[in-house]
Parts: structure tokens; sequence; C-alpha cells
């Protein structure tokens, strides 16, 4: 299971060696939360200016999000929820109840991040669960495939939609994190998206836009997605 800054992914896997049967559920990390229905995850390239974003970087922050009708909730609680809805998910597509569960997680987090994350996980019922920096799930990955490098050292760039992380990781089988990665918040998906779209409006002609019609404001927000998802 991966939470990302803006899509979360389970994979469910019939053990090494079987990657190419994988089952992979994709969603957005847009979570909803009404009190009259099962949370659940946002199907990609879809909007609900009600779902609740962002939280995947603030867990263990004291500062809780807040719906549109007042209800408050801390990032380790959205985040452990959107794992729950990413097991309920992979079990619907043919995941077995007795499946191991790893959950992976940004290889910058200290580990008080990891411990309130794994509280979190276990008040949702998530209590067998094993964590992993996503640079060693990465790596993990690679020495899977076809492509698998021989024992040593590489190189793990994760461009993320909020930051790129580099890691330096050994292989083998005690794979770890050498040393401490890097992480700048200069260069990121969001920013590409960023880019991609002013290039879209530069080369039409939105004089006769007013910014403020919520017609407009919601045609900006689908051309949005729709250059994320040209982007990827």
């Amino acid at each position: 299971l991966d939470v990302g800054s803006s899509t979360s992914t389970a994979v469910a896997v019939d053990g090494p060696g079987h990657l190419g049967d994988a089952v992979t559920v994709v969603r957005s990390t847009a979570l909803s939360v009404t009190p009259d229905r099962e949370p659940a995850l946002a199907a990609p390239g879809t909007v609900d200016t009600t779902a609740l974003t962002g939280f995947a970087g603030r867990v263990g922050d004291p500062v809780a999000l807040v719906t549109e009708d007042g209800r408050s909730y801390t990032g380790d609680e959205l985040y452990a929820t959107s794992l729950d809805c990413l097991v309920r998910e992979a079990r619907a597509a043919g995941a077995d109840d007795a499946d191991a569960i790893v959950v992976t997680y940004p290889t910058s987090w200290p580990e008080y991040t990891v411990d309130r994350l794994r509280n979190a996980a276990a008040r949702h019922g998530l209590t067998d669960v094993t964590f992993v920096p996503d640079a060693l799930a990465a790596t993990a990955w690679m020495q899977q495939s076809p492509d698998a490098v021989a024992d040593g050292v590489v190189l793990v760039a994760d461009l993320g939609a909020s930051a790129l992380t580099v890691s330096v990781v050994r292989t083998g089988a005690d794979s770890a994190i050498l040393g401490r990665g890097a992480r700048s918040e200069d260069v990121s998906g969001a920013h590409i998206d960023q880019v991609v779209l002013a290039y879209v409006l530069d080369n039409v002609d939105s004089s006769s836009l007013d910014p403020f019609d919520p017609a407009t404001v919601e045609a900006l927000t689908t051309l949005r997605t729709h250059c994320a998802t040209a982007k990827e």
C-alpha cells in the first residue's frame, strides 16, 4: 500500500516472481468522509471539491484538517483511513483477507512520524503490518524485475507530486538505505503540472474568461487534471 501526495496505490501480488500477475488499484489521494457512508478514495481524474486532500504530508501535524461542515480530522487519521480504504479495495479486487500487508512511507520521514502512522493504522485494525521506506520498496521491486542489477549500490530518485527525494540504497539480501537522502520541494510533479497548464493557457485565447465565474473555475480545475494526465 502507498499513500502519496496525489495518488494512492494498492498492489496485490502472489509472492516474488509473480509481479506480472499483480492486481493494482489506483486512486486519487482525495478522501470522502461524509457521515452517511463509508470513507472512500476518489477515482483518478475525478474532481470532488468536498473531498479532503493534502493530508499525506500531515502525519504528526497537530493542526487538524476541517471539512466544509465543520468536522475535523488529523493527518494521522486520514492517512490511516486511506490505508483502510486501499485494503478494502484490494480485497474487492481479489486480494485474500489473510495476505500480508506492507505499507510504504516517504524515505525522508523520521521514526517519530512512522510511529504516529503505525499507531493510527492500529486504531483502524491494521495491526499486522510491515512499514517500509519507499526507496527500499522500489529497490525490492527492481531486484525482482527482468532489469535487476547485481548486488551493489543504486541511486533511487522519487519524483513525487510534492517533492523530489533522492536516496542511496545498498541492494542484495541486506538491502539498506545508506546515509541520509536529499529532498527538494523545488522540483515536483505539481510544478511540472503548472508548467504544462501555463503552456496550454499561453496558446489559447483566454482574454474573455472571467476568473471569478464559477464555470471558469470548474473548467480550469478540469483542465489542470487533464494537464496532470498528459504529464503522466
